[in-house]
């Protein structure tokens, strides 16, 4: 939290960690939290990781600080230079919206973040790509919208009376996403 108020101080903190200053944001960061450092223990040794849209690197420094090689990419420039800023050791990679690999070579991850990236988590490439670059036991930690969640039914029904054609978010149920990953 220090950390936080430093940057928070020096106009440094991105859009999603003032999001993660209010109190559902502290409330879901505790959980992807736990959730990394439960997948840091599973793999037991400390290698390469890849965090897609690192957005100034807070999961980033958190897998750095505990000894990981750390790839960060994002789409945005300025946090791209931020997570640059905070950990010089971290290879950046300034990705595009259009990207439909990971840059990385076969079977050479360990683990792979993907946190409320909803745009690559939920494309049809993406799971495709993870098993490419993860090693046999390699680990993805993501987060996506489940349709079947009480929020995702409001957002649905919000978007059926704007009258919208497409539903950008909230098309994948938990049940579906979860016997894709684990094939």
């Amino acid at each position: 939290m220090k950390r936080e108020i430093e940057f928070l101080e020096q106009g440094l903190l991105t859009y999603w960690e003032k999001i993660a200053a209010s109190r559902w944001g502290i409330y879901v960061s505790e959980i992807e939290k736990e959730t990394i450092l439960k997948a840091h223990q599973i793999i037991g040794a400390t290698n390469t990781a890849l965090e897609v849209g690192c957005e100034g690197g807070r999961w980033s420094k958190l897998l750095l600080d505990l000894g990981w090689n750390m790839i960060c990419t994002d789409v945005d420039k300025n946090n791209l230079e931020i997570c640059k800023n905070r950990m010089p050791t971290a290879k950046c990679i300034l990705t595009n919206m259009d990207d439909k690999t990971l840059p990385s070579e076969t079977a050479s991850l360990s683990l792979i973040l993907c946190i409320e990236v909803y745009p690559v988590i939920e494309s049809e490439w993406f799971l495709t790509e993870a098993h490419r670059v993860l090693t046999n036991k390699g680990v993805v930690v993501g987060v996506f919208l489940n349709r079947h969640s009480l929020r995702g039914l409001f957002v649905n029904i919000r978007e059926k009376l704007r009258k919208k054609d497409r539903f950008i978010h909230y098309q994948l149920s938990y049940s579906l996403e979860k016997k894709d990953v684990q094939q």
